[in-house]
């Protein structure tokens, strides 16, 4: 199991470098402004986070999936969105 945390570590913050400097390469107007770049980034891991909360929500309940479980992955969600702000809502509100 260490190895697989290990590998699982190491694979993300591969990506995360990787797509910070492919992002930073293809908008040079974000050499000038990292923070807009720092705020994305923790944008998308709020993402990234939240998915991985409510997966694992859905499957802990296994074959018992009820309106608690829709309720606390909404609520994952909806906290995200507001948490993000902007264009984020927006899309929340376009899901509900």
């Amino acid at each position: 199991m260490r190895s697989f945390a290990k590998t699982s570590l190491k694979f993300t913050g591969g990506t995360l470098l990787g797509g910070a400097a492919f992002t930073t390469y293809h908008y040079p107007e974000l050499r000038k402004e990292p923070k807009q770049l720092l705020g994305a980034m923790v944008r998308g891991i709020r993402c990234v986070k939240t998915g991985v909360l409510m997966a694992s929500d859905y499957i802990r309940a296994g074959n018992d999936i009820n309106s608690q479980t829709h309720y606390a992955a909404a609520n994952r969600m909806f906290e995200m969105f507001c948490a993000n702000g902007g264009p984020y809502i927006k899309l929340g509100q376009m899901f509900g």
